[in-house]
C-alpha cells in the first residue's frame, strides 16, 4: 500500500535529519502518522461527487489536473497542456491547475497560457477545502506527472463540448485500466515509466502522450513566455551586454542536501570554474540555485543564489551563453528558452532525459544501468554499495571541460549583430517574402525556400497571401482560439502558440519577421534579432517601420 511506501520514506528522511535525536523524531513521525490518519482520500470520488461535477453552469468545459513532481515536471507537463488543447480544438475548454509544488513557479512556467487557470496549490490549501472548493463543478480530473491519470470524468458534457477529447479520454481510460502500475502516482515505479517510454521510441518530453495520439516528439514547441518587467535584472547585475555563463549545484529540492547521490562533487565544480576561468577569462559565471551550504563554490563571478524572482531567473537563463547543470528542473527550463545547457549525466538516462540539443555529458563504462528508482533510496546512497557513486566520481572536470570547450570558443568568437533602419511598404515586404535576393541562380525553381514569421494577431487572409509568395509561413500568437489554430494548420500554415518574448524557432533561421508590435521592448527587438538571418527583416506593428540584420565589427563600425 501507498501508506507503507511513504512511512519508509519518512522514516529514512526522519533518520538523515536527525541521526543523534530520536526523540525529536519520533514526535515528528507520531504527528505525521495522524496527519495521515485523517487525510482526506482525495481521488476516491463517489457518485455524489460525480453528480455535482457534471452540473456545468456555465457551458464551459472544465478539465483539472493534478500536477505532481519538481518544477521539471511541471514545465513538461505545461507543453502536454499545450498540445492537448490544440488537439481537442475546444474553445470553451478551460484547464485548471493545481501544482504540489511552487504556486510562485507554476504560474511564471504558464504564464501567457490562454485558457489555463492555476487554481491553487496543494501544499498551500487544507485537502478537504481543496475537495470542496475544486472538485464540484469540474468534468474531469487529472493526476499527472508522467502519464495522465483519469481519476473521473462525465463522458456526456465531454460528447457535446469536445468530441475529439472525448474520444482522447476514451483511450486515456483504456490505457489507464490495462496498464495501471505505470498509471500510478508513486515515485517507485518511475522506472518502469522510463522502460515503458523508451520500448515505444519515446523520451521524457514525449512520455505524457502515451499512444502518440498527440504526436509529440523533440519538435514539439514548449510554450514559455517571459515578463518584460524582469528584463532589468542583467543590468541590475551588471550582465546587460556580457557573455555570461550561468551554472548551478542542486537537484530535486526535496532532497537537496550535500549528500545527494546526484550532486557533482563540489571541488569539481571548483576546479571547473578555475579551468574556465583561466582558458576564458573573458566570460562571466552566474551562480543560480538556492542559497545553502552544500551549494557554497569559490570563484564565481556574480553569486544571485536565492536573491531571483521566477521570473527574472527566467531572464538570466534566457541570455545565457551557456547553461551548466545536472539533469534537473533548470535545464528543462532553459531548453524551452531557446537556450542550450552542458549537463552532468549520471543516475538518470541521458536517452530517456537528454536534449539532442544540449551537451549532455555522461561517462560510458562505469555502470551497466541507469540507477533513477531502480531502489527507493537512490538519492541517498550509491544503489552498488559506493561510497561515492562512481558515475559521479570518474566524471572528472577535465572531461567535462573537454566536451563544453568547443562551444565555449564559439561562445568567446561569437558575432555581433543590430538592427539597421530601412524603407520598405508592408505590401512590399510581403511580396518580397518569397525573393532570394540573388536574380543570378535562375529563376524561382532554383529558389531556396524563404521563410516569413508572422507573431501576434494577423487575418488568416494576410497569412494565406503571404503563402501564395511560395514561402514557408509560420505564425505564433498567444492569444489565437484553437479552432483558428486549426484553421491555420489546415491551410498549410505553421502556426502555434508563442509570443515575441521567446519565440521558438533557432538562432539566426528565419527570413522575414513581421510583428504586430508596435513599440517593441529592448527585450522583444533583440529575441527577434536572435532569430532573423543575416540581412532577414523585421517589420513592428504598422507605423514601426522595417528593419535589416547586420553584423557589427570589430571597430564597431556595421557590415552591410
Amino acid at each position: 500500500m501507498k501508506f507503507w511506501r511513504d512511512l519508509e520514506k519518512k522514516i529514512r528522511s526522519l533518520r538523515k535529519k536527525y541521526p543523534n535525536a530520536p526523540r525529536k523524531a519520533a514526535i515528528r513521525l507520531a504527528n505525521w502518522c495522524l496527519r495521515s490518519l485523517f487525510k482526506p482520500r482525495l481521488f476516491e470520488i463517489d457518485e455524489t461527487t460525480r453528480s455535482t461535477a457534471a452540473a456545468v453552469a456555465d457551458g464551459t468545459l472544465k478539465i483539472l489536473f493534478f500536477l505532481r513532481g519538481g518544477l521539471g515536471d511541471v514545465a513538461m507537463a505545461a507543453t502536454y497542456l499545450k498540445e492537448l488543447r490544440r488537439f481537442g480544438e475546444c474553445d470553451a475548454c478551460r484547464f485548471l491547475v493545481a501544482p504540489t509544488n511552487s504556486l510562485e513557479a507554476t504560474r511564471s512556467i504558464f504564464r501567457g497560457f490562454d485558457g489555463v487557470e492555476i487554481v491553487g496549490s496543494v501544499a498551500d490549501v487544507e485537502p478537504k477545502l481543496f475537495d470542496e472548493r475544486y472538485l464540484s463543478g469540474v468534468d474531469a480530473l487529472v493526476d499527472l506527472i508522467r502519464f495522465p491519470a483519469l481519476k473521473f470524468w462525465n463522458p456526456e458534457t465531454f460528447e457535446r463540448a469536445a468530441p475529439k477529447l472525448r474520444e482522447y479520454f476514451e483511450r486515456v481510460e483504456r490505457f489507464n485500466a490495462e496498464r495501471a502500475k505505470l498509471t500510478a502516482t508513486e515515485w517507485n515505479v518511475d522506472y518502469l515509466k522510463v522502460a515503458f517510454s523508451l520500448a515505444n521510441g519515446q523520451n521524457r518530453r514525449s512520455q505524457p502522450d502515451f499512444d502518440k495520439t498527440l504526436g509529440m516528439s523533440d519538435a514539439t514547441r514548449p510554450l514559455m513566455t517571459l515578463d518584460e518587467a524582469a528584463f532589468d535584472v542583467l543590468a541590475k547585475n551588471g550582465l546587460d551586454g556580457r557573455q555570461y555563463l550561468t551554472l548551478q549545484r542542486g537537484v530535486d529540492a526535496s532532497y537537496q542536501g550535500a549528500a545527494n547521490t546526484r550532486m557533482w562533487p563540489k571541488p569539481y565544480y571548483e576546479r571547473l570554474i578555475a579551468t574556465i576561468k583561466t582558458n576564458f577569462p573573458g566570460l562571466t559565471i552566474v551562480q543560480l540555485g538556492k542559497a545553502d551550504e552544500a551549494s557554497n563554490l569559490s570563484g564565481v563571478d556574480v553569486d544571485l543564489r536565492g536573491q531571483t524572482t521566477f521570473e527574472e531567473l527566467k531572464v538570466l537563463l534566457k541570455f545565457s551563453a551557456l547553461h551548466i547543470d545536472g539533469e534537473c528542473g533548470m535545464v528543462h527550463f532553459a531548453r524551452a528558452l531557446n537556450s542550450r545547457s552542458a549537463v552532468f549525466f549520471a543516475q538518470t538516462n541521458v536517452d530517456f532525459c537528454g536534449y539532442p540539443e544540449n551537451i549532455n555529458v555522461k561517462v560510458d563504462g562505469v555502470c551497466p544501468i541507469s540507477c533513477e528508482w531502480v531502489v527507493d533510496d537512490w538519492q541517498e546512497r550509491c544503489p552498488r554499495g559506493f561510497a561515492e557513486p562512481p558515475c559521479m566520481t570518474r566524471l572528472t572536470p577535465e572531461i567535462f571541460f573537454d566536451a563544453i570547450y568547443p562551444t565555449l570558443r564559439e561562445i568567446v568568437e561569437r558575432q555581433t549583430f543590430e538592427w539597421e533602419r530601412v524603407e520598405e511598404t508592408t505590401t512590399q515586404l510581403l511580396e518580397n517574402a518569397g525573393d532570394s535576393g540573388d536574380a543570378g541562380r535562375g529563376g524561382v525553381e532554383n529558389r531556396e525556400e524563404r521563410t516569413t514569421l508572422f507573431l501576434g494577431d494577423f487575418p488568416l487572409e494576410t497569412l494565406l497571401e503571404a503563402r501564395r509568395s511560395r514561402v514557408r509561413v509560420l505564425w505564433f500568437s498567444l492569444r489565437t482560439s484553437p479552432k483558428r489554430l486549426a484553421e491555420a494548420r489546415e491551410a498549410g500554415i505553421d502556426a502555434d502558440w508563442a509570443d515575441a518574448t521567446n519565440v521558438p524557432a533557432k538562432d539566426g533561421t528565419l527570413d522575414r519577421i513581421v510583428c504586430d508590435v508596435e513599440e517593441p521592448s529592448e527585450l522583444v527587438r533583440r529575441e527577434i534579432l536572435r532569430v532573423a538571418k543575416i540581412g532577414g527583416t523585421a517589420r513592428f506593428g504598422k507605423s514601426g517601420g522595417v528593419w535589416r540584420k547586420r553584423v557589427v565589427k570589430d571597430d564597431g563600425t556595421s557590415e552591410k
